[in-house]
């Protein structure tokens, strides 16, 4: 199959977005038996991507489709237009569809929270919207498996006025931590903070997804978020776009990928517990890949080692190196999960720079499971 074919992406109105899963199409495309032009459209050139294919000028479409309807439409008169959907909150039936797993996403965000010792949490996301109900599926399950409940923002749409959420956060109890369904939606969370006079993170920890510069930048402070890769988006679009390609008659695949992690910054406080603990684990959380000593943590903290200590086993009941090899296990393992980096290179990034050092930590952690058992296990 030497034919070359000319594939239409819709790039979603976010640059950062679009850019990165171009870039993971276009670095697809080596590796593809199937050679592949990439033909970059704006998700409003409707009336050019419809000209391109009334002209039988594209073999394929892949980006954010509209629906099962517009799909049936379209095939209806190019029944030959190979199709994939990328990037929707929702599945559509009749096409490939590469998204990401939001239950994950919303769990990973819990998690974090739970760790923190925080006991109110809150869910902030738009009324009606997919994408948003399934990160908080995910978000209330992992909550209520640790006995906690969370409560949602009153509902609010894209264009909507903030009165309401304004009026909402200056109800929310100290410490809360308040997890939203992307970085544009936290953005919106700080700015009622800020009307309110509501201390960020103090008062108020704020999570969002989908790790957006433009959002930092306009919100005026870093937002901790949950990291998507939009890169691997593009490049297991492709993929699908070339098994599309390969046997139009096979059933739609459908793929779900795990988020990249949690990039803390400014807007994710101490937590609930004692704040000497909760300044420690913060430290420990945003050096898991340094060779830190315990005697590191308690210079951070401005305490003795002893006192460090003490204060551990008070909130925890365990000690700062339990802790931190937990932290560290439990990130490998996210790591592992999310298949996009070596075993050797998880280990580097967790803090055990030698192979043979983070599979014997990691079998004696997860019960003698190793590295690469878990990611089979969980592939």
């Amino acid at each position: 199959m030497n034919a070359l074919f000319r594939i239409a992406f819709l790039a979603p109105v976010n640059f950062e977005q679009a850019h990165a899963i171009l870039s993971g199409l276009n670095a697809a495309r080596p590796i593809l038996a199937v050679p592949l032009e990439i033909i970059p459209l704006h998700y409003s050139q409707n009336v050019a991507l419809h000209g391109l294919v009334a002209e039988n000028r594209i073999d394929g479409i892949i980006g954010d489709l509209l629906s099962d309807r517009w799909v049936e439409s379209l095939h209806r008169d190019h029944p030959r237009l190979a199709l994939v959907h990328i990037g929707g909150p929702s599945e559509l039936k009749s096409v490939s569809t590469v998204g990401f797993d939001e239950p994950r996403i919303g769990a990973l965000a819990a998690g974090h929270f739970i760790r923190r010792h925080y006991r109110r949490l809150f869910f902030a996301g738009l009324a009606g919207d997919a994408a948003a109900e399934a990160k908080a599926a995910g978000f209330v399950g992992t909550a209520a498996a640790a006995g906690l409940v969370v409560s949602a923002f009153p509902p609010l749409s894209l264009t909507a006025p903030p009165a309401a959420w304004d009026a909402f956060v200056t109800t929310l109890p100290s410490p809360a931590a308040v997890f939203c369904q992307d970085d544009s939606i936290a953005r919106r969370v700080i700015a009622c903070c800020r009307r309110t006079s509501i201390a960020i993170p103090d008062a108020v920890s704020i999570i969002g997804t989908g790790n957006s510069t433009l959002d930092s930048f306009l919100a005026g402070i870093g937002i901790s978020s949950i990291e998507t890769d939009y890169a691997a988006l593009g490049t297991e679009g492709a993929r699908r776009m070339a098994d599309v390609l390969r046997d139009p008659a096979a059933a739609p695949a459908h793929v779900r990928l795990p988020p990249k992690g949690l990039v803390l910054r400014d807007t994710t406080g101490i937590g609930g517990g004692h704040s000497l603990v909760g300044r420690a684990i913060d430290f420990m959380e945003k050096h898991l890949a340094d060779p830190i000593r315990i005697e590191d943590i308690a210079r951070y903290v401005n305490a003795s080692r002893r006192l460090l200590e003490l204060r551990f086993k008070e909130t925890l009941d365990r000690s700062p190196h339990t802790e931190l090899t937990r932290l560290r296990m439990t990130r490998a393992a996210e790591l592992l999960e999310n298949g996009q980096l070596s075993i050797t290179a998880i280990g580097e990034q967790c803090g055990y720079p030698e192979r043979a050092h983070f599979d014997a930590r990691f079998r004696q952690f997860h019960h003698g499971i190793t590295p690469a058992a878990w990611r089979q296990r969980h592939a």
